[in-house]
């Protein structure tokens, strides 16, 4: 079956004057457990599933261009170290695009860029191929996505994941997992996050909340993990609570101050679960402590 499949696949490629290959193509290849035609080119097949980003079809955009792209950067020595850079710059400028928008396609953009550098952001970790300026910048607009992203959707029927703070988040976590990451921009990390719960103008209802506390699981396990931030952001939250029930109800500063312990809720959840006692016990008790107030 599966040499039939294969030569299947091959049969089926993409022409010199055919720009894509076909639905059924993919499919195929997904049926095969992501095994790369013998005939074909990754690197070429992996550029044309980096196209399929901007898709609403979510199909395309997500079966196809990020779970078969996905297997394949995590599959050791499927690309090399200038290839993995080329589908970096690839995505980079799509991160950005659009953002501020609310409602619109350009969130599927945004967002799958991010969860595909996330992958990328992995395979790093394994083989280093980002330069200290190439982080940086990945860095720095992970941090502006989370922080600017206006489009809070989870799933839109019909067109799939929007789910941009999510992988925002995602993205943060793998590189917070980063030994290129430096002291000031954890502090960063975690500042941008806990700015993103208290600016939504809802709770999370799709698990958002979730994966921002991984990422700040992955900042409080480093071996240099800096804690100032969580201080300042436990304080400020304390003051919010209070301020809350003082004077007349505004539900708008609940919901943001209800975000926050949320996300806290599932950072601490998490760290129980993972049980590692090199987590810093100053920083276990001051959540627990904030908990306790906020809820």
């Amino acid at each position: 079956m599966i040499v039939v499949l294969l030569t299947s696949l091959c049969v089926n490629a993409a022409s010199p004057t055919q720009a894509t290959h076909s639905r059924a193509y993919w499919r195929a290849v997904i049926a095969e457990k992501y095994l790369v035609p013998a005939c074909e080119d990754v690197a070429s097949l992996a550029m044309e599933l980096a196209s399929f980003v901007s898709s609403p079809d979510p199909e395309i955009r997500d079966s196809f261009g990020y779970e078969i792209l996905a297997n394949w950067i995590h599959r050791s020595g499927k690309f090399s170290t200038s290839e993995l850079n080329a589908l970096h710059q690839t995505f980079l400028p799509y991160v950005l695009k659009g953002i501020g928008e609310s409602g619109t396609d350009s969130v599927f953009q945004r967002s799958f860029a991010l969860l595909n550098l996330k992958e990328l952001a992995a395979a790093d970790l394994k083989t280093p191929y980002l330069t200290e300026a190439t982080f940086n910048e990945l860095f720095e607009l992970a941090i502006k996505a989370i922080s600017l992203e206006q489009d809070l959707r989870g799933y839109v029927p019909g067109k799939g994941w929007g789910h941009a703070t999510a992988h925002a988040a995602d993205l943060l976590r793998i590189l917070a997992r980063n030994g290129k990451l430096s002291v000031p921009q954890q502090s960063q990390l975690v500042t941008a996050i806990a700015s993103r719960a208290r600016s939504t103008s809802s709770v999370f209802v799709w698990g958002e909340d979730a994966r921002l506390a991984a990422a700040l699981a992955a900042v409080a396990n480093r071996a240099d993990a800096d804690l100032a931030a969580f201080d300042v952001w436990f304080a400020a939250l304390r003051i919010e609570h209070q301020r809350l029930w003082q004077g007349e109800f505004v539900g708008a500063a609940y919901v943001r101050v209800r975000a926050q312990a949320n996300s806290l809720a599932q950072f601490a959840a998490l760290v129980a679960r993972q049980n590692n006692p090199k987590f810093p016990v100053k920083l276990r008790d001051q959540l627990h402590a904030t908990l306790t107030v906020v809820n």
